[in-house]
């Protein structure tokens, strides 16, 4: 990606972006349950420590519910962890027979885990066509993950328009570039 697209991407607040779409996804998870969990619950899965698949600590920015759910400080962070902790595991997506929560969880954590661990990188070159750049475990490319997201969450859709718009600027910058060859 060139250095102008990045600015473009990155330079503004995305990070509120994300946790705006979290939160409306995690709010669909919720309007679905019959039990929410308790405060003291959700203040134990606040406390909770967390770490990559790797073992590496993820630092909370400290913000109990107004955060991001892979920090470990989202809204409904209770809930999240309930689902992550029963439905996913250690390595792969849920089952099939695990409720669609659950994979409204696993997709937000790894859209999550792909915007905050790698800036997104992985998941804008498969918007630019540059394979297809499926993740290991859930077997879908990224548009389709947050294509999947968008059906609860408006704002999944905005950050999927945005990647879409940044994949065409690049294809655009690639095709003058490649003219650029073909004058010399």
């Amino acid at each position: 990606m060139s250095a102008a697209l990045s600015d473009m991407f990155y330079g503004s607040d995305y990070d509120r972006f994300f946790v705006v779409m979290a939160n409306e996804v995690m709010d669909h998870v919720a309007s679905n349950e019959t039990t929410l969990p308790t405060p003291e619950e959700q203040q134990q899965a606040f406390a909770r420590a967390r770490c990559t698949r790797l073992g590496y600590p993820i630092e909370s920015d400290g913000k109990d519910g107004t955060g991001s759910y892979w920090e470990g400080n989202g809204r409904h962070q209770a809930l999240y962890d309930k689902y992550w902790d029963t439905y996913v595991p250690d390595r792969g997506a849920p089952q099939a027979s695990a409720p669609k929560s659950a994979f409204y969880v696993y997709a937000l954590a790894k859209i999550e885990h792909e915007w905050y661990n790698n800036g997104f990188g992985n998941a804008l070159e498969g918007f630019e066509g540059k394979g297809v750049h499926k993740t290991a475990e859930f077997g879908w490319a990224w548009p389709t993950m947050l294509a999947f997201l968008h059906s609860v969450s408006p704002m999944a859709g905005r950050i999927m328009e945005d990647c879409i718009q940044l994949a065409d600027m690049e294809a655009e910058k690639i095709y003058l570039d490649m003219l650029k060859w073909d004058d010399m």
